[in-house]
């Protein structure tokens, strides 16, 4: 029996190892969890799920194009520190702290949607 084990294990081949994801695709994420953020916790934004499904048909785009180039688009897990890089970047251009006030945090989402930024794509006025 353990040698029939054996068999499976060398037919199978090697096991790729997931590369980590393109810093694109932690981006895109990162953007998605802070509009929902800021929608979830700002009364005058809403979350719009038009804006979020453009926002996921750019990546599907961008993943099936490595697919065509040969990547297998299968990524390990992202650090913190990496998701983190761009949390800090939306709270430096804003000149925002993680403990600045919520009506802060409000404003920088109206901005970013009268800017038309992939953050405010996925924003929108409560109807």
């Amino acid at each position: 029996m353990k040698w029939f084990a054996a068999i499976l294990c060398c037919l199978a081949g090697p096991v790729a190892a997931k590369s980590p994801a393109p810093d694109w695709y932690v981006e895109a994420n990162v953007h998605h969890d802070i509009a929902r953020l800021l929608a979830e916790n700002c009364d005058e934004l809403e979350f719009h799920h038009g804006g979020y499904d453009r926002h996921v048909l750019e990546i599907m785009g961008r993943l099936s194009d490595m697919q065509i180039n040969g990547a297998r688009p299968d990524f390990a897990p992202t650090s913190e520190f990496r998701k983190h890089r761009h949390t800090d970047a939306f709270l430096a251009k804003h000149g925002l702290l993680p403990d600045s006030p919520l009506r802060a945090f409000c404003a920088a989402g109206k901005a970013e949607r009268e800017a038309r930024t992939p953050i405010g794509l996925m924003l929108r006025l409560p109807r």
